[in-house]
């Protein structure tokens, strides 16, 4: 390809426009594509990687504040984890500078208090997770935890249910504490498990663990020395009292009545910690995900509902998207998400206009550096590429930024859905593509 490319080397908008359109042969019907030169390739030769599956790409110029090529751009895709884009931006808008972390009431001889969906309690992935604990254990009052104001379901609509085992499916809920999941470690002669409330029984089988839907109790078999696994557990008020109650050293129960007047209710918080937006974005969590949406439904309506808090950054926060997309869930685990290329685009876009372009390259992974992009671009002289990846079976997109080696910065969204190849074989024919415009942009 790059040899029938070679003869067009003088028109360096006319070489991409017509690389892209030998990537996107298998999408000819759907091709609407144009160039700051508007060049547009005649000739369509199908790629030998992308010819079955269904792609769309988008590159945004910031500089000339349009769209140089669009292909499928305003067709649906199945996001996967590229819906955080959208939970970021509407995080940031939304929570600001500060993130709630307990609302509660102080009456008489009682301290009764709310989740507001922070995700940080004991949480073993933040140095921020003792404030509740700490605030608990200041009081000399009586301890009542009050669940009333969770107005949703502990899974996602469109979520796999029977995947409640799998620790990147955790439940969703009003108070998580220690991140929703008993973390287990093993030894060579021992094993050691956090939190210590729940039973746990070995399993003859190695390398196995278990867990009926509904009831907190585990079976682990032999795992290999060092070996760490997480398994989520239920997050019901009865397990999170009971928690709690341990971690304080105080017994804390259950509000008798749904009817209280909360007139009198503070609200406790603290600065977002930068480690839960990279926690989002390099990691791609998805409990952080949910949680984040959590938290701005309880911002907006002192209730607990994603769909509440999505509907809100549709309509006020990402109006462009209005009814022209589905977003259902936080994380991007459920198949019901159809987003375009260009909504990745326009959500990109106000994440620039809203953040300095040091906290982008911060917050999003760095191509052959960071985050789940480390092993990409192995041989690069210095990261170019600022980017969330998504992942489902048969699916694999990258949205983000370039920043060409003339210094150009450009928005980019390549969505890739119904392959059959192995994901790596897609990611090495989007990293051909995004090196061609870092050297020729």
């Amino acid at each position: 390809m790059l040899k029938f490319c070679s003869t067009l080397a003088k028109n360096t908008f006319f070489l991409l426009s017509l690389t892209l359109t030998l990537l996107f042969s298998s999408c000819s019907q759907n091709i609407f594509l144009r160039s700051k030169s508007r060049s547009l390739a005649k000739t369509l030769i199908n790629s030998t990687v992308l010819q079955q599956e269904f792609n769309g790409f988008v590159l945004y110029d910031l500089n000339e504040d349009k769209n140089i090529v669009d292909i499928n751009g305003s067709k649906f895709f199945t996001p996967a984890s590229n819906t955080k884009i959208f939970t970021f931006y509407a995080s940031l808008m939304i929570l600001k500078d500060s993130m709630p972390i307990i609302k509660y009431i102080s009456k008489n001889d009682s301290l009764i208090f709310w989740g507001t969906g922070s995700p940080l309690c004991l949480n073993p992935d933040f140095e921020e997770n003792t404030f509740v604990i700490d605030f608990l254990k200041k009081s000399d009052k009586k301890i009542y935890f009050c669940n009333n104001n969770f107005q949703d379901y502990r899974f996602g609509s469109g979520w796999a249910w029977d995947d409640y085992i799998y620790n990147y499916q955790l439940e969703k809920n009003a108070f998580p504490i220690y991140g929703n999941r008993l973390l287990i470690n093993f030894y060579a002669d021992s094993i050691d498990f956090s939190p210590k409330t729940f039973k746990i029984k070995p399993s003859l089988d190695s390398n196995v663990y278990y867990r009926a839907e509904f009831i907190n109790e585990f079976e682990i078999g032999r795992f290999k020395s060092s070996k760490k696994i997480q398994i989520p557990f239920i997050t019901d008020s009865t397990t999170i009292t009971k928690l709690l109650s341990m971690a304080i050293n105080k017994q804390v129960n259950k509000y008798p009545t749904e009817n209280i007047k909360q007139e009198q209710s503070q609200i406790l918080k603290i600065k977002i910690p930068d480690t839960l937006y990279l926690r989002l974005l390099h990691d791609s969590d998805n409990f952080i995900a949910e949680q984040l949406m959590q938290m701005c439904s309880f911002t907006l309506f002192d209730t607990l509902n994603t769909k509440k808090a999505i509907e809100y950054s549709k309509k006020n926060i990402l109006p462009e998207l209005k009814d022209k997309c589905r977003w259902v869930d936080g994380s991007g685990l459920s198949r019901y998400n159809l987003f375009s290329p260009n909504d990745l685009v326009y959500a990109l876009k106000m994440i620039y206009n809203k953040l300095p372009w040091a906290k982008i390259t911060r917050y999003f992974p760095a191509a052959g550096i960071s985050g789940t992009l480390k092993e990409n671009y192995p041989n690069i002289e210095k990261p170019f590429v600022y980017a969330k990846s998504g992942s489902l079976s048969n699916n694999y997109n990258l949205s983000g930024y370039i920043q060409t080696k003339k210094g150009n910065k450009y928005i980019f969204s390549f969505m890739n859905n119904h392959f059959l190849k192995k994901s790596k074989t897609i990611k090495k024919e989007i990293e051909k593509t995004l090196l061609l415009i870092y050297k020729n942009l």
